[in-house]
């Protein structure tokens, strides 16, 4: 009975196995109580707000809290950027983000290249920084230009998605009254005029603005007593009628909902306690167990059917836990290279993928001057690891196809990530019995 039951299971939520959730699927997983929501552990007994999550997986965040170098707390309406690792569960005040002005995390870019910081200095302005890697640290921070950074008035947040950049400013005679403005960044990203979007703005402040992968805008707006988030799509022309997020947990509807943020299959808001109305950051996620049995429970349903392709899931399943990783979503690479730099070309290389929806993820530099390396990985997200580790041997298969133009390794893998967003890669190759988890430069077989 169990096991039909996971498999009507596994159609029910086959729809919610996309890239990235669409708007209406967290609705649908939120209506069906397949969400949960707590507060993330790296929050004070101070302000803890405005996260963004960088493409290494720690998380940048603001802070009132005591400075734990100098043991002094931030001056009064002031804060600072910590940096939270989620492998080693500890936050630290970042010395790079930081400065003598009031520094806030001002928003980030749509592919999380690019952090967005808020100064105090000249009635608070922002800035860009790249700060995925340390030779990217050694960058300075810029400004877009006068058109947004007006000394004049106060800029709050900004967020950039392609070319496009919109940001939260006080133009009006009233300083607290906050509007959204958008512009074009040039190859420079710097900005020469901007216009403010009549759609979206109103008598109310508009403030924490953040961009999905796919374009679409959120940002709070008070609405009485509360900040309450909402959403907009620019389709080239105009945006469209901004709608409130419906799937903010029931219990913070007397809270003020800031920064909301989408990160793949999770995402973030801060919201200030009733009592205290101190912010703290909060993470909802997809109730794993809900939807899908653990993958070790498929001895317990079908003991006298295990194939060795699920005897070596199970395998696998109890060394993830051995490691106390638990995987949260999973993602199949077909290939990385220096010199293939688009999709189109990646295929006419290899005619077995001509018709597999694929997407590129772009590393760092390999060494100062190199090109950087392409990832190309199936257009999927898998959340369990059968399914991941099913996909993936269709994958070495089409990179062992006789049909491609040139040769390739046999060597396609699954990424996984836990819920902190720390990544390990598993190699599942039953026809050449290759069992294997990396873990950094770390090897564990199973």
């Amino acid at each position: 009975m169990r096991f039909f039951v996971f498999i009507i299971l596994l159609l029910l939520f086959a729809s919610f196995a996309d890239a990235q959730f669409s708007f209406s699927e967290w609705d649908s997983l939120y209506s069906n109580d397949k969400l949960e929501c707590k507060a993330c552990e790296f929050n004070s007994t101070y302000n803890d707000y405005s996260p963004v999550v960088l493409n290494n997986g720690h998380i940048l965040f603001s802070s009132d809290r005591i400075n734990p170098k100098t043991r002094e707390a931030a001056l009064a309406n002031n804060e600072n950027i910590y940096e939270y690792n989620p492998k080693s569960g500890k936050s630290k005040y970042s010395y790079f983000y930081n400065s003598d002005d009031h520094t806030a995390i001002g928003g980030n870019s749509a592919n999380g290249k690019i952090i967005l910081i808020y100064k105090a200095i000249y009635n608070g302005n922002i800035y860009f920084s790249n700060g995925n890697s340390q030779k990217d640290k050694l960058r300075k921070f810029i400004s877009p230009g006068l058109a947004v950074n007006n000394d004049d008035y106060c800029e709050q947040s900004a967020a950039i998605w392609t070319n496009y950049i919109v940001f939260s400013s006080a133009r009006k005679e009233d300083p607290n009254d906050f509007d959204l403005y958008f512009a074009m960044l040039d190859e420079n990203y710097k900005v020469d005029k901007v216009n403010p979007i009549a759609e979206l703005n109103t008598e109310n402040p508009e403030v924490d603005v953040r961009f999905t992968a796919d374009g679409i805008l959120t940002f709070s707006v008070k609405n009485g007593a509360y900040y309450k988030p909402y959403y907009s799509k620019f389709d080239g022309v105009s945006w469209s009628t901004p709608e409130e997020i419906p799937f903010i947990p029931d219990e913070y509807a007397e809270s003020s909902i800031r920064d909301f943020v989408l990160y793949d299959s999770s995402f973030y808001f801060s919201a200030n306690n009733v009592e205290s109305e101190q912010f703290d950051i909060f993470v909802s996620t997809i109730k794993k167990d809900s939807i899908f049995p653990e993958p070790d429970t498929l001895a317990e349903i079908l003991p006298d059917t295990l194939t060795p392709f699920d005897q070596k899931l199970q395998d696998l399943q109890e060394t993830l836990d051995s490691m106390e990783f638990k995987p949260y979503r999973a993602f199949v690479q077909v290939g990385a290279y220096q010199f293939v730099r688009t999709i189109d070309e990646f295929k006419s290389r290899f005619p077995a993928f001509s018709s597999t929806a694929l997407v590129v993820e772009e590393e760092t530099e390999v060494a100062p001057g190199e090109n950087t390396i392409i990832r190309y990985m199936i257009d999927k997200t898998y959340y369990t690891l059968k399914e991941a580790a099913i996909r993936q041997q269709e994958a070495l298969q089409q990179q062992a196809d006789p049909a491609n133009l040139y040769e390739s390794l046999v060597d396609a893998f699954i990424a996984v990530y836990d819920s902190r967003d720390v990544r390990i890669v598993i190699f599942f190759n039953l026809e050449k019995k290759e069992f294997k988890i990396l873990v950094g430069d770390e090897v564990v077989y199973f």
